[in-house]
């Protein structure tokens, strides 16, 4: 595989092929106007094509973070770790895949502060300060310390783009973020960067004290130096904010590689695949993930592979598929959104349902649920999804009649009920409409020449992203309002049908 137009990828491109990644061959980096750096292919590729193929043994999984990171401060495999381990996810609230953002962050600052280096030729070697003076071989490689694990994928990690970011609103200034209030995206995005904050402080806290008692001196100084002015310091809180990016766009589900079902992923964490997430996403391209297991049972690992299922012709982007993602999806997590009747079909209003559906319908039933989300899609004319109706019906009856059968009730009592789910379900729109309308304009002169550095100022492209994101919200939510108003005048016409003949 070549790579064009960029020499910071080699390092890169060379550690992949001593982990025995293979490329096709006609694959190479360049950049794109619109996606940045890219993967082309010099000649015509047919479909069933197999685009990269690597073993499953290489990608970052939270359980490689999570051992690294503990063989850092010298914590052993054990009870004692297990015992760490839970502690410390209490503690700062963690989950899975916050191990493997942890891991990013400290990676990046040991490359920031010049603890250590990659090499022309993909090698992790100790910054020139760190490395022993007598010693004529710095690689990190031959470090007894915990550094080895840490910063095996350390050429991958400098290849991730930055200080460069993607225009995600975690990274948004606050003239931006304005923008998106009355949005789901504007309460979910201070959510992130609170919890981000919290969870960063306290995790340097536990380095710091690990820092005096890890066994490698080598270790130990290191610690202490990425320790140092670290808890609760801006630098660190970027520095996750970009890992949290980073991760989130470029992450895949941990069966890729062969570990886990499906209703496992949120314990086991997504996964981070060196080179698979170098291929960009295209809607509608298909393609597919396999993974083969080992051909034999005590072989090391299985191999994870790209298959490209349509002809992509010479000279082209090489897509992936990550599957549909709706404009709020895009948007939160990648840091571009697509603006066409296609992409459309893919977006979705997140709708969070609280114990209170509707202003007085807080019952002794409702009142103990938790908060739940669910998504309205565009342009569904079956209407929201069974379980978000479910979920409104259930915190509306009483804790007596919690275990009703539905099917069970009389039909002008269903009738009832089903008015009020959808009485209750309107209300909750209209409102999330309304909020969502006293947001910002998006007109001049809101909005300044593009630039990043500027707390009131919002770049250009941020503001198309946020005009294309809330016009598509204020959309789905119209049509959902419209969808009830039918709903409740079928439900009329039939209790007055009902009633009517009741009376004859």
């Amino acid at each position: 595989m070549m790579v064009e137009g960029d020499a910071a990828l080699a390092p890169f491109q060379r550690w992949l092929d001593s982990h025995d990644v293979r490329l096709h061959p006609a694959l190479y980096f360049a950049k794109d106007a619109t996606c940045g750096m890219s993967i082309f292919t010099h000649e015509e590729l047919p479909a069933g094509a197999c685009a990269i193929d690597l073993p499953a043994s290489l990608p970052i999984t939270s359980a490689f973070s999570r051992g690294a990171i503990m063989d850092l401060i010298g914590i052993a495999e054990g009870p004692e770790r297990e015992r760490a381990r839970t502690e410390i996810e209490a503690e700062a609230s963690m989950n899975a895949s916050d191990w493997v953002i942890f891991h990013l962050l400290l990676v990046r600052l040991l490359i920031n502060r010049g603890l250590i280096a990659v090499s022309a030729d993909g090698k992790v070697q100790l910054g020139m300060h760190q490395a022993a003076a007598d010693s004529d071989d710095n690689s990190i490689a031959t470090d007894p310390s915990g550094l080895v694990g840490l910063t095996r994928h350390a050429p991958y990690i400098q290849a991730i783009p930055y200080p460069e970011i993607a225009l995600t609103p975690l990274h948004f200034n606050a003239a931006e973020l304005n923008l998106l209030r009355g949005t789901s995206l504007y309460g979910a995005t201070l959510e992130r960067r609170s919890r981000g904050a919290r969870i960063v402080t306290n995790l340097f806290t536990w380095l710091a004290k690990h820092a005096a008692t890890t066994p490698s001196g080598l270790a130990r100084s290191t610690l202490a130096d990425i320790a140092s002015r670290a808890e609760g310091s801006e630098e660190v809180k970027t520095l996750w904010r970009w890992a949290d990016t980073a991760f989130g766009s470029r992450s895949f589900p941990p069966r890729v590689i062969g570990i886990g079902s499906e209703g496992e992923e949120s314990t086991l964490g997504a996964v981070l695949i060196p080179g698979l997430d170098s291929f960009n996403h295209q809607r509608g391209r298909p393609v597919t993930w396999k993974y083969e297991p080992p051909e034999q049972q005590d072989s090391p690992s299985g191999r994870t592979m790209l298959i490209l299922d349509s002809t992509t012709s010479a000279n082209a982007q090489v897509f992936n598929n990550y599957g549909a993602k709706s404009v709020e999806e895009l948007f939160g997590s990648y840091g571009f959104v697509i603006d066409s009747p296609e992409a459309r079909q893919d977006d979705a209003v997140g709708l969070a349902v609280s114990s209170r559906p509707t202003p007085g319908a807080a019952t002794a039933q409702s009142s103990t649920l938790p908060v739940t989300r669910h998504w309205w899609k565009y342009g569904a004319t079956q209407g929201p999804p069974p379980a978000l109706l479910d979920d409104i019906r259930t915190r509306l009856r009483s804790t007596a009649d919690a275990d009703e059968d539905y099917s069970a009730m009389t039909e002008l009592d269903r009738i009832e009920e089903d008015g009020e789910v959808f009485e209750a379900l309107e209300e909750m729109l209209r409102a999330r409409l309304q909020s969502f309308q006293e947001g910002p304009s998006l007109q001049p002169p809101s909005f300044g020449p593009s630039s990043g550095g500027d707390e009131q100022t919002v770049r250009k492209e941020v503001r198309t992203m946020v005009e294309v994101y809330r016009n598509g919200q204020e959309t789905i939510l119209n049509q959902a309002i419209a969808w009830c108003g039918n709903k409740l005048e079928q439900l009329e016409a039939q209790w007055s049908k009902l009633d009517g003949d009741g009376e004859g």
